[in-house]
């Protein structure tokens, strides 16, 4: 990754030793900085600097209104989004692609998405996407049920589309819920 020194003496003696690809002085213009970028091997383009790769995320619900509808938000919200419509499609979706965040639906048809998230849950090379259970059943119980099975977060149908996208946010960022 390249480091970029932007200071009020550009005096390169000073970070002399470091691991440094350029030192730069304040008040820094669009154009130097780009220029270095470049220099630095960071992907800078004409025009602007590239854009940060966007997360990606899972969504599996086999409603494909509700599928459709999540799938707009998120990717209205920044992130690249894949979807599927049952246990089995997600599983090759997660393997051709692994996302960072599943957003769950948990009454899918053969294997529910419970019983996807506990699995997830117990292979070393998912377990750590973040998955949040979304379901139009709102008992008492079903939360602590989801979050025993593994999941990291619940949200209830009809989808807050106000909310959503803050809560997966805060989950990709690690803040707490």
């Amino acid at each position: 990754m390249p480091v970029i020194v932007v200071t009020v003496v550009p005096d390169v003696r000073v970070v002399s030793g470091f691991a440094v690809h350029d030192v730069l002085g304040k008040p820094l213009d669009r154009a130097s900085l780009l220029a270095s970028l470049v220099r630095a091997g960071a992907g800078g383009r004409a025009g602007g600097m590239s854009e940060p790769p966007k997360t990606p995320i899972l969504i599996v619900d086999d409603n494909a209104t509700n599928l459709k509808l999540v799938a707009y938000l998120m990717t209205a919200s920044g992130y690249d989004v894949r979807t599927a419509g049952d246990a089995e499609s997600a599983l090759e979706a997660i393997h051709a692609h692994p996302p960072r965040l599943v957003l769950m639906d948990v009454q899918l048809p053969g294997i529910d998405g419970l019983e996807l998230t506990r699995r997830l849950k117990s292979d070393p090379a998912t377990h750590n996407i973040l998955i949040i259970a979304v379901t139009a059943y709102a008992m008492k119980g079903d939360e602590e049920k989801a979050l025993e099975a593994g999941c990291d977060g619940y949200v209830t149908k009809p989808i807050d589309t106000r909310k959503l996208p803050e809560l997966v946010a805060r989950m990709i960022q690690g803040t707490p819920t």
